[in-house]
Order: C-alpha cells, then sequence, then structure tokens
C-alpha cells in the first residue's frame, strides 16, 4: 500500500472534530458525488473482499502526534522523577506539573522520534520532555514570573503542548505554549417560530465550535492497488469546495486540503504500536495495551444528514452509539 500525508489548512473555524471515521466519511461521500453510488458501493466492497481501498488517520496539529498512552507511572518512579528536576521545597508544584504533562493531548514529531529510538514508559517520556530546554523551556502554568532566572540552569521547563497559554509566560516561549491551543467557543443563535417566521423572545440555544491557534493540521493515510492517488485527490479537491463536518453550509468547516506521498518507515520488527485512527478491534487484533475509550454518537453525512427524524423513517440521521479505542 502506498502512503499518503494529507495537510488540512483550516480557513475557518470547525464544529466536528477530525477523526478518521469522520475523515473516511468525507471521502466517501466525495466518491459518491463525483463518481457515482456504483464506484461507492465497489469502494467498500473491498474492504470485505480484500486489500482495504483506503485506510486513514486522525488528524493532528502540523508536526506533531498523539500523545502516547502508557502505563501511568508509579509513585516511586515520579518521586524520583521529582528529585531529578525539583528541590524539594517545589514538590506541590512538581506535583502539579507532571499530572498536567501526563494529560497532554499532543507530542511533537521531534520528541517522538527520539524517544521511540529505546524502550518508552511514562517515566522515560517525562524525563526526555523535561530534560530537554529546546523542547520544554520551563513550566510556565506552575512557576512564578521570575522563574526563567531562577530555575533556568536546572532545565526546569515547560510543556509546549499545553492548551493552555500562561500570562505569566516570558514572550519568547509564549508561541512555542500556543501553537497547538485549541480555543473553545459558542455561537449564539435565535430560536425561530415556525408559524410566524419571528425570534421567540428570551429563546437562545449555543453551537460549539473550536478555534486553533495552528491553523495546519495532518492526517496519514495508505491506499491499496484499488484505488488511487488520482481519485483521492478528486475527493479531496471535493472536500475542499463542500466543507467538512457539521454547519458547513453557513462557511464551518471550510477546509484547503493537499496530498504529499510520504515514504513508509514501517518497523516490522517492532513490539508494540500506537494507533493513530479510532477503531473498533477484531477478535484477533492485540488486547494487552493501554488505551482511550471514544464514545461516538455518529450522524449521517451527505444528503442523509438532513434525513427526517421521524421513527420508522429510512434512513434517520442518527447511528447508533459505538464504542471505539482512540488511541
Amino acid at each position: 500500500m502506498k502512503t499518503f500525508k494529507i495537510n488540512i489548512k483550516l480557513i475557518s473555524s470547525i464544529i466536528t472534530p477530525f477523526h478518521s471515521d469522520t475523515l473516511w466519511g468525507h471521502i466517501c461521500w466525495a466518491l459518491r458525488y463525483t463518481q457515482g453510488e456504483k464506484e461507492l458501493l465497489d469502494f467498500l466492497e473491498c474492504y470485505y473482499s480484500g486489500e482495504p481501498p483506503l485506510v486513514i488517520s486522525n488528524a493532528f496539529p502540523k508536526g506533531h502526534l498523539p500523545f502516547p498512552v502508557l502505563e501511568p507511572i508509579g509513585k516511586s518512579k515520579q518521586r524520583e522523577l521529582i528529585n531529578t528536576f525539583w528541590d524539594e521545597s517545589d514538590f506541590v508544584t512538581a506535583v502539579s506539573a507532571v499530572k498536567k504533562l501526563s494529560a497532554s493531548k499532543y507530542i511533537s514529531n521531534e520528541l517522538f522520534t527520539d524517544i521511540n529510538k529505546g524502550a518508552i514508559s511514562s517515566y522515560s517520556l517525562l524525563e526526555a520532555i523535561l530534560a530537554n530546554p529546546k523542547i520544554s523551556p520551563k513550566i510556565a502554568a506552575f512557576l512564578p514570573t521570575d522563574c526563567p532566572v531562577k530555575y533556568r540552569d536546572k532545565k526546569i521547563c515547560c510543556h509546549h503542548l499545553s492548551s493552555a497559554v500562561s500570562l505569566s509566560c516570558p514572550p519568547e516561549y509564549k508561541d512555542i505554549l500556543s501553537s497547538v491551543a485549541e480555543l473553545p467557543s459558542v455561537t449564539y443563535h435565535a430560536k425561530i417560530n415556525r408559524l410566524s417566521g419571528t425570534a421567540i423572545d428570551g429563546g437562545l440555544f449555543t453551537t460549539p465550535e473550536i478555534f486553533y491557534s495552528n491553523s495546519e493540521f495532518e492526517t496519514y493515510c495508505k491506499i491499496g492497488s484499488s484505488f488511487s492517488e488520482q481519485k483521492l485527490k478528486q475527493c479531496i479537491e471535493f472536500i475542499n469546495i463542500d466543507g467538512f463536518g457539521r454547519k458547513k453550509s453557513i462557511g464551518k468547516g471550510s477546509v484547503k486540503c493537499t496530498i504529499d506521498r510520504i515514504s513508509d518507515d514501517s518497523m516490522f520488527d517492532a513490539n508494540a504500536f500506537m494507533t493513530l485512527s479510532n477503531y473498533v478491534p477484531c477478535q484477533d487484533d492485540p488486547q494487552k495495551g493501554f488505551y482511550k475509550l471514544l464514545t461516538k454518537y455518529g450522524k449521517l453525512g451527505g444528503h442523509f444528514a438532513s434525513s427526517s427524524i421521524i421513527p420508522g423513517n429510512n434512513p434517520t440521521p442518527f447511528k447508533y452509539p459505538v464504542v471505539m479505542f482512540e488511541l
């Protein structure tokens, strides 16, 4: 299978997250609208009869991968880590920092490549972050405003993948901290009286959406022999025009996508893996490991998204919830 990277540039805020199943669904609808229903049915049939035509990952901020889900660091190892990088008087700060680091959402490709050369554990990962001032200059959210002077020589450092930007952070580090910040927002709407066509007094509802400080995302995919790069490009061009996710008809989810061919650096002798896609495991899939769970309340896309919700109609826009492995 050939490996590609899809570059996604945000033109607007988005409401629907870049999950692998949602991205795959958009490609299916693009195939249906650009090539016809038979092409889509043939595409789906390949998943049952042979090599998958397309496998796609979640999308991540440019230059980053998901933070690995590992066995939690034990109390003794946590204490060892704290003693290495903090003074005894900073114990409370250290515990808060380690907790925040462990809950990080993304990790830089640079750091992931470095730690992937040896055995990966929660301890080795946190140690690599704290010990590398180039990656993490200081722990901005926990230390006082004079921390660059007080702690620079000890290599006490922040985690630049934090979703929050500390106001006390020195200017030279703010860009690093905010590079993958997610900024939740809500848009207010007025409820409309369907009989009069006017707004209902006091009737408001909100729609959540997300603004990203990093407007560029990356997703990885493999295509089999039954699919082609040209077909994938046609689908991507359709998504560029049609948009992504909810409320795309009013300008949300506006994206500009391009495709690059990349080399396949698969490690066939690896003893562990980290999935980049949301998935429901098969019976024969590995079960020993650490995962995050995601309960997905899906909804049909395309013209099915506007189907009636009256029971008995086929199709209804809402799917049954499904529990998936996220990482």
